[in-house]
C-alpha cells in the first residue's frame, strides 16, 4: 500500500509539472489566463479591401422632341442620370443620328449631344454627328466622347441634352425619329 501511495505522489507531482510547464507555454504564446481581478487584452489585427464600384441610373427620361418642319428648325430634349462612385470615374457616350427609314430610305437628322452636372454650365462631355447620308455630303464624326476624370468619391446629378437639327425642307421625312444614347462609366486612368 505504502507503494501505491508513493507511486501516486510521484504521478501526482509529474502531472502538476507538465500543468505549470503548459502554463508557462501559455503564457508565452500570447495566450493569458486571468485570475481575480487582473485582466489581459489580446490585439488581434483585422485587415480588409473595399473594391472600386460605381452605377449609373436614369433618373428622369427626356421628352418627346417635336420639329413644325420648319427649314434648319433646332429642337432639344433633356434628361437626367445619376452616377455614384467610390472611386474616380470616367464616362463616355455613343449615340447614332435622329433617323427615320421610310419606303427603303434612311433620313438623318444633325443630332447633338451635351452633359453638364446638375447646377453647372461646363460641357463635361460635347458630341454631334452631321446628317450625312442621301442629301448631304456633310461628314459624320463618331458620336463617341469621353471625359477621363468626371468624378471621385460621389453621388452627382447629371443632365444630358439631345438636340436635332432639320435640314433644308426636303432633307428629312415627316415621320419618328429615333436613336439610343449609351453612357458608359468605367474607373478612371
Amino acid at each position: 500500500m505504502k507503494k501505491l501511495t508513493a507511486l501516486c505522489l510521484v504521478l501526482a507531482a509529474v502531472l502538476a509539472m507538465g500543468s505549470v510547464g503548459f502554463a508557462a507555454e501559455l503564457l508565452t504564446n500570447g495566450l493569458h489566463p486571468t485570475y481575480g481581478k487582473d485582466s489581459h487584452t489580446l490585439a488581434i489585427p483585422v485587415e480588409g479591401e473595399v473594391a472600386p464600384y460605381a452605377s449609373i441610373y436614369l433618373e428622369e427620361a427626356p421628352e418627346r422632341i417635336f420639329w413644325s418642319g420648319r427649314a434648319h428648325e433646332r429642337n432639344d430634349a433633356q434628361a437626367t442620370f445619376r452616377i455614384r462612385s467610390n472611386t474616380p470615374v470616367s464616362l463616355a457616350v455613343d449615340f447614332d443620328n435622329l433617323e427615320t427609314v421610310q419606303d427603303e430610305v434612311t433620313y438623318k437628322l444633325a443630332t447633338f449631344l451635351w452633359v453638364v452636372r446638375d447646377g453647372e454650365t461646363n460641357r463635361l462631355l460635347d458630341a454631334g454627328k452631321w446628317r450625312g447620308g442621301q442629301y448631304s455630303h456633310e461628314p459624320s464624326y463618331p458620336g463617341v466622347r469621353f471625359n477621363s476624370n468626371v468624378q471621385g468619391v460621389a453621388n452627382n446629378l447629371y443632365r444630358m441634352t439631345i438636340q436635332g437639327v432639320l435640314g433644308t425642307i426636303e432633307q428629312q421625312a415627316a415621320g419618328e425619329y429615333t436613336t439610343e444614347v449609351r453612357f458608359t462609366i468605367a474607373a478612371a486612368i
